[in-house]
């Protein structure tokens, strides 16, 4: 039945269905076949139509069409048979440029602050589509996504390296925002197995610097920080260093989300320098926002807030929203820690909006979060929940454990401000058992210790000493200066 529809087809539209089966995603759009046919749109679009007339390709929604296993098979088959001159791998190739092209594009658009961080892509000659703006690029990346991870993976496999470490480099900040979290980590596993085996030690660094991006999101941060340390071993043998750079600060994040502040502002500090040998005074910038971060922990507020305002302007001049949200919520996290409530909530609205404007769900979730913060100290405890709910609800869609853990802490807070002890212990013990499949030890030790209270604050002394006995376990095996304080709670109850 195929090879009686397949021998009715014009010769061209023959060739274009055979070609069109070599493409390892689900499904796809004009573009995708033109590019693997070597044609223009137009043509492209009537070979899709004959195609589809002879039930050889299926609509699977606006402008994408797909095919049934079977034909796919079929197709593929006369695909091999008629490889002359090695047709198939030129096809796939201009189909590899088409992706990484318009993702470039697309990344270029969304991103502009950091398109000298991505890879060079080479001018292809395929048509693409027209992206006009930021929501007709990020439509173009959401229609393609099963796609793009379908073409790394078959890169990777299949002998086109370069197009595999050049799409997932490309890919990362999309990925990241959108917390599209499994797409992400298959995607930098096959580029990080790409990278090695072309000997690359620049490009299998920046593999192993996403897959710790990844694992940041996810709330796993000695993974992650075990993927930076061998990232940053692959940069420092090849001489990058700004690649050095990017990791040392990726690591002084990695330290700061284990309350490592001290180490955490040492790397900072080495980002900055190696930020300032390369020339990169807009690496430099964000050093200086990651770096305040852990100055307010420490509660150096006036060097944070120096370094806040250093670096705001520079990222501001660049576009970069992503950095100028996490500034200005820096400094509305300093107008906390200060008291000032009003200046806080004012920063934390800014926030809220950049973050709204480039659609990143998990930057909108913690602007929540932080406004719920700024209510729990005004003691406006209904309307923290109100906002510690929206954000809990976001968190938990994009896959953000540590949001999600640090934003049931918050609530059980806002729960205990409106006597409502019981409802808090079921907040903290959820995010007890989030801390613990993430690994994070000193989260684990601190919601003991939240939990020891709230049953001591409600005369439940023995699971009070319980949860006391496990926090000082755990603060004691980490040399945390928390034990210090634990020590006196128990010894009165002897």
């Amino acid at each position: 039945m195929f090879s009686w529809s397949f021998r009715r087809l014009p010769g061209d539209v023959a060739t274009a269905f055979a070609l069109t089966g070599l493409h390892p995603g689900a499904d796809f759009d004009v573009y995708a076949v033109a590019a693997l046919a070597g044609i223009t749109v137009g043509p492209g679009t009537r070979t899709l139509s004959r195609l589809h007339r002879a039930s050889l390709v299926q609509a699977a929604g606006a402008g994408r069409y797909g095919m049934h296993d079977l034909l796919r098979a079929y197709a593929r088959e006369q695909a091999a048979t008629r490889d002359a001159g090695g047709q198939r791998r030129q096809a796939l190739t201009r189909l590899f440029d088409y992706y990484l092209g318009t993702a470039a594009a697309a990344m270029n658009i969304l991103f502009p602050a950091e398109a000298q961080l991505r890879p060079r892509t080479a001018a292809t000659s395929a048509a693409a589509p027209d992206m006009p703006d930021e929501t007709a690029a990020h439509a173009w990346l959401d229609a393609e996504r099963a796609n793009l991870v379908a073409a790394v993976r078959h890169c990777a496999a299949h002998g086109w390296p370069g197009h595999a470490t050049g799409l997932a480099g490309t890919l990362f900040r999309y990925l990241m925002v959108g917390s599209h979290l499994p797409e992400a980590h298959t995607i930098y596993l096959h580029a990080l197995q790409a990278a090695r085996l072309s000997g690359d030690l620049s490009t299998e660094a920046d593999a192993l610097t996403s897959l710790g991006g990844t694992e940041m999101m996810r709330g796993h941060f000695r993974d992650a920080a075990s993927h930076y340390r061998t990232a940053l071993e692959c940069y420092q043998r090849c001489g990058h260093r700004e690649g050095e750079a990017r990791v040392l600060r990726n690591l002084g994040m990695t330290e700061y989300q284990l309350h490592n502040c001290r180490s955490a502002v040492g790397y900072h500090q080495q980002a900055i320098a190696a930020y300032s040998d390369a020339g990169d005074s807009l690496g430099a910038a964000r050093a200086l926002v990651t770096l305040a971060e852990a100055e307010t922990e420490l509660g150096s507020y006036d060097q944070a807030s120096e370094h806040l305002h250093r670096a705001l302007p520079v990222v501001r001049e660049a576009s970069d929203h992503l950095r100028e949200a996490e500034a200005l919520e820096l400094i509305g996290w300093l107008s906390l820690r200060r008291g000032q409530l009003t200046q806080a909530a004012a920063s934390f609205g800014q926030v809220l909006a950049i973050y709204r404007r480039i659609d990143y769900p998990t930057g909108m979730a913690d602007a929540l979060r932080s406004m719920g913060e700024v209510s729990l100290r005004g003691g406006e405890y209904q309307r923290a929940i109100g906002y510690l709910r929206q954000a809990l609800e976001m968190f938990r869609k994009t896959g953000h454990q540590h949001g999600e853990n640090k934003t049931l802490r918050t609530l059980a807070e806002a729960l205990h401000g409106t006597g409502q002890p019981a409802l808090a212990r079921v907040e903290l013990t959820a995010a007890l058992r989030l801390s613990a499949e993430t690994g994070n030890t000193y989260e684990v030790a601190s919601l003991h210790r939240d939990l020891a209270e709230s049953h001591h604050t409600s005369g439940q002394d023995e699971q009070a000493r319980q949860h006391w006995e496990q926090a000082l376990t755990i603060y004691t095996q980490l040399g945390a200066a928390e034990a210090d304080q634990i020590r006196p709670m128990l010894s009165r109850r002897d």
